[in-house]
């Protein structure tokens, strides 16, 4: 019998047994269990229906915990997911409900910042200028590990490709001059980790890029936290970094690169200096940006009432001289309340490209069978896509995967918001 948690890299196998009520187990029914004895040597002992019965985890149990078990699969093997604590449906609703109108999209604050790294102080610090495809402080995608290896294959390959490879013209420039003070040092690294965030759109996104890219996508900030004790460098803690520099500077009371003596308190100061509206603009798009990651968090939650666990997040692809992305959604799902017995897994992804206007496609992975609906505005777009189906079609081929259906159409797009929860109290 294999249990499984929905938001964790963990697994507890258990011994086979011959308990009748767990042989009757319905696929979405419920268990209670207690744990017996913690976690040791990678065992712990569990008192399920009526039955004690030895696991093997390394999830960390300590003796009297008490776990919601959801069957997934009730045979060949059993298996069971774990559903831990979480906040009931009446807070996510109201946390989504101070989000919603607070988010803005990531793009936005990226191509604001973008804006500024592009433009050269008049004066540039003095320093050794970099040869040819070396940078200094050149921002770059590292992505401590977000789980565990014991749920995902190790990662292999080369890191991210440094942010301004999306750029044309070689490495990127430096912030512009308003962030060189010795006294906003800390505003031009806060920066850098942000935009290193983002992916190089102008070379074909490999397996492990997308990997990355999803495990630094915000939705396992705090989880990291909590198992590793660390920051995980990933969209989520880059944009809090940013944030407590933007607001130290802001608050702070002396502008940044601004001598301390004589200062001006009150609103003349924000109203006379530029450098103060651009922090506060900053701080705003910050906020924003903050708020879409937690939109995705609270969409991602585990429903207890589900046997499909979804994850949403955004994918910042770098094109040239501008910032797209991808609106991405994945549901999983195993054990279904029908006989099928292969596991499936949908993608839909929205997104905005020119020539081909809105899109947004969906991708079924039944078994080994995948099929793709391509849905997109333009006439045009959706005859570009049409043509692009056999190239499609050999791509899933080589990749060792049955073709079902490719269907590309016409149609209105329509980009919602991220709401799982109801928004509107029916009982106010």
């Amino acid at each position: 019998m294999e249990i499984t948690d929905p938001k964790f890299p963990y697994q507890l196998i258990v011994e086979q047994t011959r308990n009748r009520a767990l042989e009757s187990l319905r696929p979405g029914q419920v268990l209670r269990a207690r744990v017996v004895s913690p976690t040791r040597e990678g065992q712990a002992s569990l008192r399920v229906a009526g039955s004690e019965l030895l696991a093997r985890t390394n999830v960390a149990l300590e003796a009297g915990d008490k776990l919601l078990l959801k069957v997934i699969r009730p045979a060949d093997p059993l298996q069971l997911q774990l559903i831990r604590d979480r906040p009931n449906d009446n807070s996510v609703a109201n946390a989504m409900r101070v989000a919603l109108p607070r988010e803005t999209p990531v793009s936005a604050l990226m191509n604001q910042l973008r804006s500024l790294v592009a433009e050269r102080p008049l004066t540039p610090p003095a320093s050794t200028p970099p040869e040819r495809g070396e940078t200094s402080g050149q921002p770059r995608i590292a992505v401590a590990p977000l789980v565990s290896e014991s749920a995902l294959p190790p990662l292999r390959g080369t890191p991210h490709t440094p942010t301004s490879r999306a750029l044309e013209g070689g490495p990127p420039p430096s912030p512009p001059s308003l962030f060189h003070s010795p006294g906003t040092a800390s505003i031009s690294k806060a920066i850098e980790g942000v935009l290193g965030q983002q992916i190089n759109g102008a070379e074909a996104l490999s397996p492990e890029q997308l990997r990355r890219a999803f495990l630094a996508s915000g939705l396992f900030f705090e989880s990291t936290l909590a198992t590793q004790g660390t920051l995980a460098n990933d969209l989520k803690g880059s944009l809090l970094q940013l944030l407590l520099q933007l607001r130290t500077h802001l608050d702070g009371g002396t502008p940044p690169g601004a001598a301390t003596g004589n200062r001006n308190d009150g609103p003349q100061q924000s109203s006379t200096n530029p450098l103060q509206g651009l922090l506060s603009e900053l701080v705003s798009r910050t906020e924003g940006a903050l708020a879409r990651v937690l939109l995705n968090q609270l969409a991602s939650l585990p429903q207890a009432e589900s046997s499909t666990q979804h994850w949403h997040f955004d994918l910042p692809l770098a094109n040239n001289e501008r910032l797209d992305y991808f609106r991405v959604k994945i549901a999983g799902e195993t054990g279904r309340e029908s006989q099928q017995t292969d596991s499936r897994w949908t993608v839909a992804i929205e997104f905005e490209l020119e020539p081909l206007g809105p899109v947004k496609a969906n991708l079924v992975l039944r078994g080994n069978e995948i099929s793709s609906f391509f849905t997109a505005e333009r006439p045009e777009g959706a005859q570009r896509i049409k043509r692009a189906m056999p190239l499609l079609n050999q791509a899933f081929q080589r990749a060792g995967l049955t073709v079902g259906r490719l269907v590309a159409s016409e149609g209105k797009v329509e980009i919602r918001p991220v709401a799982p929860y109801p928004l509107l109290d029916e009982k106010a």
